[in-house]
């Protein structure tokens, strides 16, 4: 999958080309806080318009601003985790899981019994009936995984998901993770855990002012970075 966007959103630059291979590829993307990383998942899966340029995944414009092209049925193939897990806090981890399905025309009963599934599938299965309140922060973000791997995505995107939590809970999000990298599923995930990185990434990229400064296999990029940004960005967080 090669992913090309170039444009601004909201007055902030950006400009990448990223090459992820359908299937097997995790792409970490990494880089300090303001300079665009969550802007480019967030127009990925279709959550922000562009305001200028185009957006081409696999050789298909799906968002073109000039041209007024949109492609909305790409969106189904996207799934999203953020940092903070957006859990609706009067249903049950069962009916959160659910409640996408119910949304694309799905009926209550099959989407409950494809959440069911999903979260046994995932190791969740007993927090099915209890409430986001009564959930640790990790296993509010597994539940927040897997309402986004019920969907049946083909491409996952998560947003700094253990930045919110607690150092002790940090490990089970991650390990949760690794355990859906090792099954196959195509992954960006923008993160400054760079153990995780190194351990599950394909290639890891550093961005800055909205551009891709540099990338390549985990230990090339984390060891041996070749921009000065790169080198500088690295050296205070490794």
């Amino acid at each position: 999958m090669s992913v090309t966007l170039k444009g601004s959103v909201r007055q902030g630059r950006l400009i990448l080309d990223i090459d992820v291979a359908v299937g097997d590829e995790i792409v970490a993307i990494s880089g300090v806080n303001g300079i665009g990383k969550t802007t480019f998942l967030r127009v990925l899966a279709g959550l922000l318009p562009l305001d200028a340029g185009i957006l081409q995944v696999n050789g298909i414009v799906l968002d073109d601003v000039d041209n007024q092209i949109f492609v909305p049925a790409h969106l189904r193939n996207v799934g999203m985790v953020f940092q903070d897990n957006v859990l609706l806090p009067f249903l049950s981890a069962l009916d959160n899981v659910a409640y996408p399905l119910m949304a694309t025309g799905i009926g209550r009963q099959q989407a409950q019994q494809l959440a069911i599934d999903a979260m046994e599938q995932h190791g969740i299965g007993h927090l099915a009936q209890m409430k986001p309140t009564q959930l640790s922060g990790g296993q509010q973000q597994r539940v927040a995984i897997t309402r986004a791997l019920a969907m049946r995505p083909k491409l996952m995107l998560f947003d700094e998901p253990t930045s919110a939590l607690d150092p002790e809970l940090v490990g089970e999000v991650l390990t949760a993770m690794q355990d859906l990298a090792n099954s196959g599923m195509t992954m960006i995930v923008v993160t400054h855990e760079m153990g995780f990185a190194r351990k599950v990434a394909d290639t890891v990229a550093f961005m800055d002012a909205g551009l891709i400064v540099e990338s390549g296999p985990p230990d090339q990029l984390l060891d041996h970075p070749q921009h000065e940004r790169t080198k500088s960005f690295f050296s205070k967080v490794l």
